[in-house]
């Protein structure tokens, strides 16, 4: 174990990921890995839905050691209702 114990990411359902990943890649993240699955997770990792669906991984840096954002993309799913669970991602980049 590490301490003290960091975030390893955090999960978005998007409605475009290739508008979020564009977002992402602007402020300097890198697509890690990509996943397809054809069918809903027993777990429900993609919600309350049965059909395709995929996973992205987007972050700074290897996840071993860096915090990543998972984006899951519902096909055929551009909207969803809004929650009241997070208010904001703040990014911002030190001068070096």
């Amino acid at each position: 174990w590490s301490f003290p114990p960091r975030a390893l990411h955090w999960v978005f359902k998007v409605g475009s990921l290739k508008d979020s990943l564009k977002f992402l890649s602007a402020v300097g993240a890198r697509v890690l890995r990509h996943e397809e699955f054809e069918t809903g997770c027993e777990a429900t990792c993609n919600g309350p839905y049965a059909g395709r669906w995929s996973k992205t991984m987007a972050g700074f840096g290897p996840e071993d050691d860096h915090f990543v954002f998972e984006l899951t993309y519902n096909y055929g799913v551009t909207d969803y209702k809004k929650g009241n669970d997070l208010r904001e991602v703040l990014i911002y980049k030190t001068t070096e």
